[in-house]
């Protein structure tokens, strides 16, 4: 048997879904759909309660019995009332409330981590949830150490920017910082080189060593890097395209430049 979800359960979900200041203030956030369950499930994230329709339960009941096993709370929620709870146009019938656990630059630099030829993604006021998500879910693809993101980029923990990270949001450590500059400039002081992608740049992603310690430095979607950025990078650079192509989306050019990388990494040759 499942207890039903309470009315202020139902509250929770939705203001937690709805408000990122609610998000901040309890230290929680939703998660929607099978597989990104799962994956919370599997993990070492806390979770606060699931809900579940009926015809879910009917479905998964061995999923089900596996989460009881770890001691988590299911409540089963109506059809009608789960609707309102799901911001997904095809809710899959099982929702959770995950207590938040934000990441610090120190976790990212310990001395085994440097040790091992790391590469991090940061972002420079990113403001897609969808392209945030995305590059998060590159990150955890591509065995990256963690995404940095400025203020101003989109909520990791948006409900939107979660369902884009397929599950990679419980996998990589995400930074979250005030003074994206000064965060950058720790970062070179552990010896990594930033390289800042940039149409204006003169050198392609594919001409420089990616088997050393980077980090992968992206802007805004429509303004691009800031003043203070290029000053600090250690190389811009650019991904080469047609004529008739100025831009690519920014979660497109992360994944094509992570991935030169791990392929430089499995050969240990940068392309010249």
């Amino acid at each position: 048997m499942f207890e039903l979800l309470s009315k202020g359960q139902k509250n929770r979900i939705i203001s937690a879904s709805n408000m990122k200041s609610y998000r901040e203030r309890h230290g929680i956030f939703v998660v929607e759909g099978l597989k990104c369950v799962k994956e919370a499930v599997n993990s070492d994230y806390k979770i606060e309660l699931i809900a579940v329709v009926e015809s879910f339960i009917i479905r998964h009941a061995t999923f089900l019995d596996e989460i009881k096993s770890k001691g988590i709370v299911i409540y089963k929620v109506s059809d009608i009332d789960f609707d309102k709870l799901s911001t997904t146009e095809t809710p899959q019938g099982i929702i959770a409330v995950i207590k938040k656990r934000d990441s610090n630059l120190s976790e990212l630099v310990k001395e085994e981590i440097l040790k091992g030829n790391p590469m991090y993604i940061a972002l420079e006021e990113v403001r897609d949830p969808g392209n945030v998500g995305t590059i998060i879910r590159t990150a955890d693809a591509a065995e990256a150490q963690g995404v940095i993101l400025s203020k101003g980029c989109a909520d990791p923990y948006n409900p939107k920017t979660v369902r884009s990270t397929m599950g990679s949001l419980f996998h990589v450590k995400i930074v979250q910082v005030d003074d994206f500059i000064d965060t950058l400039k720790k970062l070179k002081e552990k010896g990594i080189k930033l390289y800042t992608a940039d149409v204006k740049a003169n050198k392609n992603y594919y001409d420089l060593d990616l088997t050393i310690p980077f980090a992968l430095v992206l802007g805004n979607e429509s303004k691009g890097i800031s003043e203070e950025l290029i000053k600090i990078s250690d190389e811009l650079i650019k991904i080469p395209m047609s004529k008739h192509t100025d831009s690519l989306n920014v979660a497109v050019a992360a994944s094509v430049i992570v991935f030169e990388a791990v392929r430089q990494r499995r050969i240990q040759l940068p392309c010249k």
